[in-house]
């Protein structure tokens, strides 16, 4: 019987195509979850910096702050919406909230196991 497809070749056609919709996934998700995002209060309980690895993003190595909440668990951000500081600073400013309701913005398929990815976190007025 002749091979049409070696071993090595049909492994690696596999392969692609098995990988082929995560990469796929990741731009569309960011994209549908920054479009659609919609607000919801959570009551800060304590914050940590969380040294990447914790975003439902696809090789996301970005340093991010992880913020306990009584009402959405983990929630994770890259800062707080309209700062310029540093993420050590935005940790220190979220700390002085503590017990306070702040506005999250989550997107539709921003739920990931442990912990949720919010596109942005603003500050009570």
């Amino acid at each position: 019987m002749k091979k049409f497809i070696s071993t090595k070749t049909g492994g690696i056609i596999f392969l692609t195509i098995l990988a082929l919709p995560f990469l796929l996934f990741s731009p569309v998700a960011d994209y549908v979850d920054s479009r659609y995002a919609e607000p919801r209060e959570c009551t800060l309980e304590s914050v940590n910096f969380s040294k990447g690895g914790t975003s439902s993003r696809v090789g996301s190595s970005k340093n991010k702050i992880a913020i306990e909440t009584a009402e959405c668990g983990t929630v994770v951000v890259t800062g707080i919406q309209g700062s310029g500081d540093s993420l050590l600073e935005d940790i220190d400013t979220l700390n002085s909230y503590q017990g306070e309701k702040l506005t999250f913005m989550f997107g539709p398929l921003s739920w990931n196991p442990g912990n949720r990815v919010a596109e942005s976190v603003t500050l009570p007025d």
